[in-house]
């Protein structure tokens, strides 16, 4: 008998020409029906065929991230799709298909379910849910019956399982009164936390502390002109992720959000450690290099979401806290005087977010909300998104932000013009800083606004921050929450119906 050798086939190998390559582009996309990860991996056979390294330089992205993206695995997102097929030197073009005409949107501005076979993964059409017409940030004013069982619970008075039941009772009271007023994302409105970034800082590294900062340039301003002072981090040791930290309070609340609700987690964003540490207040025995920092805080945030995606999580908001301070005199300040350039953090900042959500599963809607400080209703910065909008908003493979629009210190609308055709703006219009209640009018105005630079099918509503990112509050007590609540769902219903 003659014995057959065979050797394993690798398109890459015959792809030679640019014709070819467009040919093999073109019938990967015909034979996908719609499954991106098919696509991703034509785009990766003909990367490789190019050179990896050479279409990662062209495309703007480490060639780390390139494989992931085209593994096949992974859903990409668009900007990095067409990042890559400029880099090979091909276009997309559409045509119109045969067969039926695509089903039409829904009232609420999603589509209808794919019906294709459940062995493939389902591809988000846009315009997407999440986010919704009327948005809230997530952190909502502590319950008395929270914070009094907290303080029991720092005396040592009662257990960490007695103070979890006090907490359970109360989520399970936000999420009804969020589902009541007419959200259809819910949040735990962060019971559990002391401050937004307990869910991926102090309480998850324990190399990590918080100092206190008395430099003027980082001081927090309140409306009657008083400013206080700013958190310092102090990195101590190798951010190691040593299990998931949001899995059960995430699974709690997915088992209380009522039907056409989809919860939603909060999660600091991946810069703020740096952001208020500095090169100064990280141990350089721990990290004599700067690089091992940026890993180790990647890999902690892609493992977490991976933690959460496992448990069924699809919708995640990253608090990011720092790029929207870099437009303010005073902070650009602050930084020089401790060796950093705004601009380079700029540029750094957007490439660790990048990596953050390249490695975040496909299927989870991935949102960024900006802001500039809220701590008792101060703020740490003022300035708008000018001089980052390009930048933040173009070369980020996020598809929706939650933008701060509340007060003349955000800025006027006109950096809205960066925005893709192929992204969503939530326009936080109503404050978490002053109890006075906006007018109906004046926030449908301001949408009007908006819409000169996104249209108004691209554009959402919210306030422009939690209600209580520490523990302490804003000021606002639960009747002006739930009054600026109903009047974002009343709002968002007249605009958007």
């Amino acid at each position: 008998m003659t014995r057959t050798i065979t050797s394993p086939y690798d398109v890459a190998e015959h792809l030679r020409t640019p014709e070819e390559m467009a040919a093999y582009l073109e019938a990967s996309i015909e034979e996908a029906e719609g499954d991106a990860a098919i696509i991703a991996k034509a785009l990766g056979d003909i990367a490789r065929a190019r050179g990896m390294s050479q279409v990662a330089s062209d495309a703007g992205l480490s060639r780390e991230s390139l494989y992931k993206a085209l593994s096949g695995e992974r859903n990409p997102s668009l900007d990095t799709v067409l990042r890559v097929v400029g880099a090979l030197g091909l276009k997309l073009r559409a045509e119109p298909a045969p067969g039926p005409v695509p089903a039409a949107r829904h009232s609420d501005g999603g589509r209808a379910r794919s019906t294709r076979s459940e062995h493939r993964r389902p591809v988000m059409a846009f315009p997407i849910d999440p986010p919704f017409r009327a948005e809230h940030i997530g952190s909502l004013v502590r319950p008395p019956a929270v914070l009094a069982a907290r303080g029991e619970h720092e005396a040592g008075r009662i257990g960490a399982d007695e103070l979890r039941a006090v907490e359970d009772a109360e989520i399970a009271k936000t999420v009804a009164a969020q589902d009541a007023l007419g959200f259809r994302s819910v949040s735990d409105g962060e019971f559990r936390r002391h401050s937004y970034t307990d869910s991926f800082g102090t309480a998850v590294f324990g190399g990590l502390r918080t100092a206190r900062s008395d430099d003027p340039n980082w001081r927090y301003t309140d409306h009657a002109g008083e400013t206080s002072g700013a958190n310092v981090s102090v990195v101590e040791d190798r951010l190691v992720w040593e299990g998931p930290a949001n899995v059960d309070d995430f699974a709690y609340l997915a088992s209380l959000a009522p039907e056409g609700c989809v919860p939603k987690m909060t999660l600091p964003g991946p810069c703020h450690i740096h952001f208020r540490a500095g090169r100064d207040n990280i141990d350089r025995a721990a990290y004599p290099d700067l690089d091992a920092f940026w890993a180790d805080t990647i890999d902690a945030y892609e493992k977490e979401i991976a933690a959460l995606h496992e448990v069924g999580c699809r919708y995640i908001q990253l608090d990011e806290t720092s790029i929207a301070k870099f437009g303010d005199p005073k902070i650009r300040r602050g930084l020089e005087e401790r060796g950093d350039d705004w601009r380079d953090l700029l540029d750094l900042y957007v490439e660790v977010i990048r990596e953050v959500a390249e490695r975040t599963p496909g299927d989870i809607a991935l949102g960024l909300h900006l802001c500039r400080g809220n701590k008792a209703g101060a703020w740490q910065a003022e300035g708008g998104y000018d001089d980052v909008a390009a930048r933040l908003f173009r070369d980020l493979p996020i598809r929706f932000y939650f933008l701060e629009y509340d007060s003349p210190r955000a800025g006027g609308f006109e950096p809205l013009a960066e925005m893709p055709d192929d992204k969503v703006v939530v326009l936080g219009l109503v404050s978490t800083k002053v109890r006075a209640l906006e007018d109906a009018g004046g926030l449908e105005r301001r949408i009007e606004e908006a819409s000169r630079y996104v249209p108004v099918d691209r554009l959402c509503l919210s306030p422009q921050c939690g209600f209580a990112g520490d523990i302490g509050g804003t000021g606002l007590d639960a009747a002006d929450q739930a009054a600026k609540l109903a009047l974002v769902v009343e709002v968002a219903r007249r605009v958007w119906g």
